[in-house]
């Protein structure tokens, strides 16, 4: 780059008049400069990020290691194979967040549409169908989908219902990785499937009490899944008053 700037440089001796000249030098030398500049900080930043990602590994070796000694120190057998397989999931899903998300594609799952039914008799249940695909570009190895219905009471005001509604996120039911790595749900690119989540059965004044606008159904969970590098989590929130007008949560409605 200096060597460019000091051709310009031999090129502007040229010119006969002293005040373009001295402009050309200007010009020619500030732009060198500011390249040299540039070139400094595009290999500090280099050099940042390369120290960021060693100490990222550094502490992710240290960290598999101080767990991996409990896992060989843990006294029952049961809960050493669960350990061990939660460590080694977690590994993978590291290893191919760094090494095969760019080569591998990924699966995705998109909820697509919630259908709700709600009771009109006595003892009938209220169903939501959930429907979602795999709209990503590889497919689904295994899924899990997991969830649960609430009946909240607007009586209260806003601010119980957001405490239930924090409630129904809060006790949405888990899937852990052995639960996981046991199931065989396979779903290909492009697919659509649904599950349905049902509510115990409703007596006559929860009934009357929908239908009046006093009280809305939550429903709350999560499809948790993997493809050939990594496990994913879909989760949702969302309650239905009598008005028939679906509202999601302020929060949890997140996909990957």
């Amino acid at each position: 780059m200096l060597l460019a700037g000091y051709g310009a440089h031999l090129a502007t001796i040229a010119l006969s008049d002293a005040r373009q000249r001295r402009k050309a030098f200007t010009i020619v030398w500030g732009l060198a400069i500011l390249g040299v500049l540039l070139s400094a900080m595009s290999q500090l930043a280099s050099y940042h990020l390369d120290e960021r990602r060693d100490s990222g590994e550094t502490s992710f070796r240290t960290d598999v290691l101080k767990r991996l000694d409990s896992v060989i120190h843990e006294p029952n057998s049961s809960q050493r194979k669960v350990d061990a397989t939660t460590l080694k999931t977690q590994i993978e899903q590291t290893y191919s967040a760094k090494h095969l998300s760019l080569a591998t594609p990924s699966a995705h799952i998109h909820v697509t549409a919630f259908e709700w039914h709600m009771p009109t008799n006595y003892g009938e249940r209220a169903e939501v169908k959930i429907s979602f695909q795999n709209n990503g570009k590889a497919p689904i190895r295994k899924l899990i989908f997991a969830g649960h219905a609430g009946f909240c009471i607007l009586q209260a005001g806003k601010v119980a219902q957001l405490a239930f509604e924090q409630q129904m996120i809060s006790n949405a039911p888990k899937v852990s990785a052995v639960q996981l790595d046991n199931n065989d749900n396979e779903v290909p690119v492009g697919v659509d499937r649904s599950f349905t989540i049902t509510s115990s059965p409703w007596t006559q004044n929860a009934i009357e009490v929908f239908r009046s606008g006093k009280a809305v159904v939550y429903v709350a969970g999560a499809l948790t899944y993997s493809d050939f590098h990594s496990t994913h989590v879909t989760s949702f929130c969302g309650f239905m008053g009598s008005d028939g007008q679906m509202k999601f949560c302020g929060k949890f409605n997140r996909e990957p």
